[in-house]
């Protein structure tokens, strides 16, 4: 294995597929042919199937069904696509495809408007995201997880909050702990995509506009584009 690394890093060194060079390439081919001998192993039916991740606890955070309750399950239902093949009569945005679309997106958003909301208990609505979709996100899971974990609490030195996010996925503790900031995130961004969705709106027109002005507001604020 130390010999494999070694040639690897001298020979190629390249992230797998990111960009049409040679060594990019081969790190893809490399990346490839693993996850195809991997397949009788984990009996999984095709190599997109095969998510390698950081360690066993990362992968088993993002292995199973995730199910979101209270009102936060209605927000996320009413943003997706996915609800009206499930129940014909209801009436979404549909800005989303599938659970896991709302589920990443409001990670992301959470994270980037440092919004936070708690657990809702008085809804008894609940909404499950099937394991199937997750485990086909879990590389962008686990990378969001793990930026949630460095960008938390920036009061912490940078070398706990490393940790957190690299060092402690083994402690069982750590990890709940760390999931429910990451979820506390997940919540908050729910709510943001349903209040910016939503806002003044009930034709899927009114939608897509809402979507327009939120993706200009962010062209501004983050690439400085108007």
């Amino acid at each position: 294995m130390y010999q494999y690394i070694s040639d690897f890093m001298q020979e190629c060194g390249a992230n797998a597929d990111r960009g049409n060079n040679t060594f990019s390439m081969t790190a893809g081919a490399m990346v490839y042919e693993t996850r195809k001998a991997m397949l009788s192993l984990v009996k999984a039916p095709e190599t997109k199937e095969v998510v390698f991740c950081p360690s066993a606890t990362i992968a088993l955070m993002f292995d199973n069904n995730i199910q979101i309750t209270g009102k936060h399950a209605t927000y996320l239902k009413e943003l997706a696509k996915k609800t009206n093949e499930l129940y014909k009569d209801a009436k979404t945005s549909s800005i989303f495809n599938r659970y896991i679309d709302v589920y990443i997106a409001s990670a992301i958003i959470g994270l980037l408007k440092n919004i936070r909301v708690e657990a809702d208990k008085f809804s008894s609505d609940h909404a499950n995201i099937l394991a199937e979709q997750v485990v086909r996100e879990q590389s962008n899971l686990s990378m969001l997880y793990n930026m949630t974990m460095l960008l938390h609490d920036q009061s912490l030195p940078v070398d706990e909050r490393i940790d957190l996010a690299f060092k402690y996925v083994g402690d069982e503790d750590k990890v709940k702990q760390g999931m429910e900031i990451f979820n506390s995130y997940v919540r908050g961004g729910i709510e943001w995509w349903y209040d910016h969705i939503n806002e003044s709106a009930s034709t899927g027109d009114e939608y897509i506009t809402n979507l327009k002005a939120i993706v200009d507001d962010f062209a501004i604020d983050y690439y400085g584009e108007s």
